[in-house]
C-alpha cells in the first residue's frame, strides 16, 4: 500500500511533519533525519543531520512547545524519549589539515 503525504495547507497544525519542519526567511532549513530500530526493545533512536546543531534544537522545541493555537507534535502522544545526545562532525577540509 502505497503512503500519501497531505500537501501543506491541507495537514493538521500538530502534524509531526509540520511541527518538526524548520523555516527561516519563508525557506525550509535542509536536515537529514531518519529514526532507526534501536536494542532489543520495540524502540527507535532518531538520527539528525545539520549543519548547525540549533536547527535540530528548533525542530525539537518546535515539537515540544504548544502553538498560539495549542498544537504541538502529536506523536509525543505515543512515545516517550528516555534519552538524548548531541554529537558534532568537523567537516572534511577542517579534518584534512590534520592529514599528513
Amino acid at each position: 500500500m502505497a503512503t500519501v503525504e497531505l500537501d501543506d495547507d491541507t495537514k493538521p497544525a500538530w502534524a509531526h511533519n509540520a511541527k518538526s519542519k524548520v523555516e527561516q526567511e519563508g525557506r525550509e532549513i535542509k536536515m537529514f533525519r531518519q529514526n532507526r530500530p534501536f536494542g532489543n526493545e520495540h524502540g527507535t533512536m532518531f538520527v539528525g543531520f545539520a549543519r548547525s546543531p540549533e536547527v535540530l534544537a528548533t525542530s525539537l522545541r518546535q515539537m515540544i512547545t504548544a502553538d498560539e493555537n495549542g498544537a504541538y507534535d502529536r506523536l509525543l502522544d505515543f512515545v516517550e524519549a528516555k534519552t538524548g545526545t548531541n554529537y558534532f562532525v568537523p567537516p572534511q577540509t577542517f579534518l584534512e589539515q590534520f592529514a599528513t
